[in-house]
């Protein structure tokens, strides 16, 4: 059964050095020829008298072919029996939709460290069972023998100062038509004052620049905090930024696309990912730490909510957003994201509430082909709210 192994820190690079212990995490991965796969190794943490291992920096090393690592808190206790090998751990089903947690940890270069202020680090479980996921593509003609290689580097509880979180942020609707470029985009409220320390952007292949701003409460930033234009190697952004109750993360990813096809958000690096992750202190609460049903300003066309509205009706049932296992994503039909794409930034925040009370209130309305009328009946707030919205309002 996979453990943790914890060594006393000489084996780990100088640039990560501490007072600490290292949690090293190892998994080897056979990758086919010409072949893409997601996968896992589960592992049970070290015991600790306080109830708490203390993760204030990490680095990691792994070998060529990698599109990048995650690692995932589980809501198991132990290892089963039947999963104490590597295992393949596709986004949307299986092991991941069954245990995998929210990530906490991540990269994607061959070779990184990040250490974090002092006194601030994120709490895991003593004895706490994590899955590492590594997503692989192998474009040559031979098999790769890869490896992934994670240090979680430990302090002592006595020199914790502030529990740190990371939020996820991950935008669910990307369209980029054949030939063409495009733009996704995406706003996430922050309820409490924190400290960013730490933020990564991350798209695929097609993303030729990410921008991110932090907006004061009811305005735009006047410049960016980050900006990336390289989807292979991103600059990350390191530092100490305050962040007022009230105020939200921005950020736009702008994509090029010389396939003679469509491409939509996914998983695959067949699709496109527009996301941002930020290391912050002190934790918010953890449903706080995930951008899903409070974010907004996710349009990047010209139709009003109105009539996004009637372009969502059109899509076949069953393809609404719903946060894929682990939070790592959103599932969403192509519909769905191409109707909320071509609406106009202001429109996608009222539009999605709207969206939301009618999928919680008239399920069985919709279904007897009665949506609107429930609508206006259960749901009449944010449905006259969307349609009296003009664009730019």
């Amino acid at each position: 059964m996979p453990r943790a192994a914890v060594d006393a820190g000489a084996d780990s690079p100088a640039d990560v050095a501490t007072s600490a212990n290292a949690i090293k995490l190892q998994m080897n991965v056979a990758v086919p020829a010409g072949k893409e796969l997601f996968r896992c190794q589960l592992f049970k943490l070290p015991t600790s008298p306080d109830g708490e291992l203390f993760i204030g920096g990490t680095s990691h090393e792994y070998t060529p072919g990698s599109h990048h690592y995650l690692v995932f808190r589980t809501s198991l206790t132990e290892i089963p029996t039947d999963l104490d090998k590597p295992f393949d751990c596709a986004e949307g089903g299986g092991v991941m939709e069954k245990y995998a947690l929210g990530f906490v940890f991540g990269g994607q270069t061959p070779k990184d460290s990040r250490t974090f202020p002092d006194g601030a680090a994120i709490p895991l479980k003593s004895a706490e069972v994590v899955v590492l996921q590594s997503h692989y593509i192998n474009a040559g003609k031979t098999d790769l023998n890869a490896s992934v290689n994670v240090n979680l580097n430990v302090i002592p509880k006595s020199e914790v100062k502030v529990r740190a979180g990371v939020m996820r942020m991950y935008d669910p609707y990307i369209h980029i038509g054949p030939k063409t470029t495009a733009t996704a985009q995406m706003r996430c409220p922050i309820k409490k004052d924190i400290t960013v320390m730490q933020a990564m952007p991350h798209m695929h292949e097609r993303g030729v620049k990410e921008t991110a701003w932090i907006d004061p409460p009811g305005a735009k930033a006047a410049a960016p905090f980050l900006v990336n234009e390289d989807w292979q190697h991103p600059k990350e952004f390191a530092g100490q930024l305050a962040v007022k109750a009230g105020s939200s993360f921005r950020y736009q990813c702008a994509y090029s696309n010389s396939e003679d096809r469509s491409i939509h958000q996914g998983q695959s690096a067949t699709d496109e990912m527009c996301m941002l992750t930020a290391f912050y202190y002190p934790a918010m609460d953890p449903a706080d730490e995930f951008c899903f049903t409070e974010a907004d300003w996710m349009g990047a066309g010209k139709a009003s909510c109105a009539e996004s509205t009637q372009c969502i009706q059109k899509c076949p049932p069953g393809g609404n957003p719903k946060p894929a296992p682990g939070l790592t994503g959103v599932d969403v039909s192509a519909c769905w994201q191409e109707c909320i794409v071509a609406s106009c930034p202001n429109a996608s925040g009222p539009l999605l509430k709207q969206l939301q009370c009618i999928g919680s209130k008239c399920a069985a309305e919709c279904a007897a082909g009665d949506c609107a009328g429930c609508a206006l009946s259960k749901c009449s707030d944010q449905t006259l709210a969307c349609q009296g919205l003009a664009c730019g309002d």
